[in-house]
């Protein structure tokens, strides 16, 4: 596994698992951010084999669960690779969420299995 400082943790090519945390980068500009996050995850999918595991995250409150999944999905159909959802990632049992703050619930993560 390669740390980055505060960048992204990629693994070494075709290691599994990948695991890619990059820091909260959205900020106020969602369609750069987005566009950051396919990057990271086109690349990470090029380089695992198949039947490796890609486990993705997302630190931001500025972007949705379902906007981090498109994201996603689109850099596995760019990188020509059939990906499943393992399980969806999220905040432990011990970092509740308020119903008046949706927003604390800024920690979105994906494990995906790379079937070809």
């Amino acid at each position: 596994m390669l740390s980055h400082g505060l960048g992204p943790s990629v693994s070494r090519a075709g290691e599994s698992p990948c695991i890619l945390t990059p820091i909260d980068a959205v900020f106020d500009d969602v369609d750069a951010a987005t566009g950051g996050y396919k990057y990271l995850n086109l690349h990470a999918l090029k380089q695992l084999n198949p039947g490796g595991m890609l486990l993705t995250f997302s630190c931001s409150q500025h972007l949705p669960r379902e906007l981090f999944q498109k994201v996603v999905f689109g850099a596995a159909v760019d990188a020509g690779r059939k990906v499943t959802i393992v399980k969806h990632l999220g905040h432990p049992i011990d970092h509740p969420v308020s119903l008046h703050h949706p927003e604390g619930e800024y920690l979105k993560g994906l494990a995906l299995r790379i079937m070809d």
